[in-house]
C-alpha cells in the first residue's frame, strides 16, 4: 500500500509540476517523465522512507506531540 501511494504522490507532484510549473500543457506534457517519477516511487522512493519510519517507531515508541517533535528532529 505505501509503495502505491508514494507512486500515485511523485506521479501527482509531476504533474503538477508540468502543467501549473513548466505550463507544458497537455500536447507538451511528457508522459513517459511521468511514469518514471511513478516508478521510481513505487520501487525505491516508498520502500526506503517507509522503512526509516518503522525504523523511527521502534527507536521512538508513542503518539504524543513529544514524540511526534522527536522523530521529526531525528528525522531531518
Amino acid at each position: 500500500p505505501g509503495c502505491a501511494l508514494a507512486g500515485t504522490l511523485m506521479g501527482a507532484g509531476d504533474v503538477i509540476a508540468q502543467q501549473l510549473v513548466e505550463q507544458r500543457g497537455l500536447h507538451g506534457h511528457h508522459g513517459r517523465r511521468t511514469l518514471k517519477m511513478m516508478a521510481i516511487g513505487c520501487c525505491f522512493v516508498g520502500p526506503v522512507v517507509g522503512g526509516w519510519y518503522r525504523v523511527l517507531d521502534r527507536l521512538i515508541p508513542g503518539t504524543t506531540k513529544a514524540v511526534a517533535v522527536k522523530k521529526m528532529v531525528l528525522d531531518q
